[in-house]
């Protein structure tokens, strides 16, 4: 008898549950040194907190073109 494994996608944001979590999530990110990563952690956590907060998922691009490109205003949306 064959045996098949079943796996399933892993997604950070099911580890994302806290602000403090997101965080951490995003010091790591920014560590690294990475943009890609960066970019990607950016999107789980904006991710995660609509999710927490029963809001619809809106892209990067989309958070961005709202925002002002200043850095210090993005960290303050995404709570750090």
């Amino acid at each position: 008898m064959k045996r098949t494994e079943q796996w399933s996608r892993f997604d950070a944001v099911d580890c994302l549950a806290t602000e403090a979590d997101m965080v951490a999530y995003l010091q790591a990110a920014l560590e690294d040194g990475d943009p890609a990563l960066l970019t990607a952690a950016f999107d789980d956590v904006e991710r995660a907190r609509a999710k927490l907060r029963g809001q619809p998922r809106y892209t990067l691009e989309e958070l961005l073109a709202q925002c002002d490109p200043n850095a210090v205003h993005l960290m303050s949306l995404i709570g750090c």
